[in-house]
C-alpha cells in the first residue's frame, strides 16, 4: 500500500471528519490542519527517484488533498 494513502486513511481523514463533526473545537481544528499539512511529507516521501511515476501512484489513490499538494509543487520542488 502507498504509505501516503495509508497515512491519509489512518490519520488525516479521521481527523478531518472529527473536526467537521465538532468544528468549534480548536484542538480538533489544529490536529486536522497539522495532520493534513504532514500529508505533504508523505506525498514527497513517495516521489523517490521517479517523480512522474510517484505522482501517478499518488493520484491513482484519488485522495483530494494529495491533488492539492501536487498542484502546489508539481515537480517536487
Amino acid at each position: 500500500m502507498n504509505p501516503a494513502a495509508e497515512y491519509h486513511r489512518i490519520v488525516v481523514r479521521p481527523s478531518l471528519d472529527e473536526f467537521h463533526a465538532c468544528n468549534g473545537d480548536l484542538r480538533l481544528a489544529m490536529h486536522a490542519a497539522t495532520s493534513l499539512m504532514h500529508a505533504i511529507d508523505y506525498v514527497f516521501q513517495n516521489r523517490g527517484p521517479d517523480p512522474k511515476a510517484a505522482s501517478a501512484a499518488i493520484t491513482s489513490v484519488k485522495v483530494v488533498e494529495f491533488g492539492w499538494v501536487l498542484t502546489v509543487a508539481p515537480d517536487g520542488s
